[in-house]
């Protein structure tokens, strides 16, 4: 007997997560869902608040819109088996540290948390390094691993990190203002990557470089610190060059979509 996928709910599950996935929305309504797939309210709404209790969406509890969650991400990546996430950035963390010497982290980002966490670092072998918090939720408001991240989220979702957090300084040189601050955004996204000097900690240099996933939403970032004292301002656009493919070379083993640097003299 001849299987009717159109009366499976699993196959129907999955063709709501196939549509969430690839379409260009961060998050769909129960009636544009319903639209797009042909299926009834019901069926749809069903299936939604199903996956958003298994954790692999999210609700907006003031849009009541549904998007996707970390968790879906963190399945994916076990699913890739030999390849998750923090073992592919791990790996070419490593290079990058081989290639220039300066400390490396990945940084992940939780929409729910509107938070990241670094969860893969390699140290530099110099004696003057800064240690690199991991496993704790951190603020992407601040900071270029934060910055690198901000830059590339929805302008309601930025707003909403800046309403929750009031721009909460940790150091004097943190953007306090928020004109400031989307200025400051817009000139990452121009340009592909972040330079930011004591704004998460007092004498120490960041870069970062987003990493997105397949669907295009940005999953976190690769990042560069360095002790003020070392830095060479002369070799932002080898660090920022030799950053920039790292997060190609990343995204193209996950199916994330590559950078492409406009600041004079970078190439990735």
């Amino acid at each position: 007997m001849m299987h009717d996928r159109a009366r499976d709910p699993f196959a129907k599950g999955m063709r709501l997560l196939r549509y969430m996935m690839e379409g260009p929305a961060e998050t769909v309504s129960v009636r544009e869902a319903s639209e797009a797939l042909g299926m009834p309210p019901s069926t749809v709404h069903r299936l939604l608040t199903t996956l958003a209790q298994e954790g692999v969406l999210r609700q907006n509890a003031d849009t009541g819109q549904y998007g996707l969650a970390l968790e879906l991400y963190r399945l994916a990546h076990l699913a890739a088996g030999r390849t998750p996430l923090k073992a592919v950035a791990l790996r070419y963390a490593r290079s990058l540290v081989s290639a220039c010497n300066e400390a490396t982290m990945f940084n992940l980002y939780d929409a729910d948390r509107q938070q990241m966490m670094t969860i893969a670092h390699v140290e530099s072998t110099h004696q003057l390094r800064y240690v690199i918090d991991t496993e704790h939720w951190k603020p992407v408001h601040v900071g270029a691993s934060g910055l690198g991240i901000m830059a590339f989220l929805s302008s309601s979702e930025r707003q909403s990190i800046i309403e929750r957090t009031g721009l909460k300084p940790m150091t004097e040189r943190s953007i306090t203002d928020p004109q400031k601050l989307e200025r400051e955004l817009a000139v990452v996204r121009e340009r592909g990557y972040v330079l930011t000097r004591d704004q998460r900690t007092l004498g120490a240099v960041g870069l970062a470089a987003p990493v997105f996933g397949p669907s295009g939403i940005v999953l976190g970032d690769i990042c560069l610190t360095i002790p003020e004292l070392r830095f060479d301002e002369t070799t932002e656009p080898h660090l920022a060059a030799l950053l920039l493919d790292c997060a190609n070379s990343i995204m193209a083993e996950i199916g994330g979509r590559k950078l492409v640097a406009q600041l004079h003299g970078v190439s990735a």
